[in-house]
């Protein structure tokens, strides 16, 4: 989350973002971050491993879907 957080607040550079890999205290948190930083080379994996307000919120910021491998 550290490199996450370093990544969404300093850099300009895309990322891809796999919600799996995140806490779900994290997701939020990984939300709130995209809010208040937000670039467009930002991509959402949700993994299935999201609820469905999570998923509500990703769908509102029009974050483009990809799936992980």
């Amino acid at each position: 989350m550290e490199v996450l957080r370093e990544t969404l607040v300093y850099k300009d550079v895309p990322v891809r973002i796999c919600m799996k890999q995140l806490t779900r205290a994290e997701q939020y948190e990984c939300i709130r971050l995209v809010l208040a930083h937000h670039t467009s080379r930002v991509s959402v994996c949700p993994h299935g491993a999201t609820n469905a307000y999570i998923d509500s919120i990703l769908r509102a910021l029009n974050l483009p879907v990809v799936h992980c491998e």
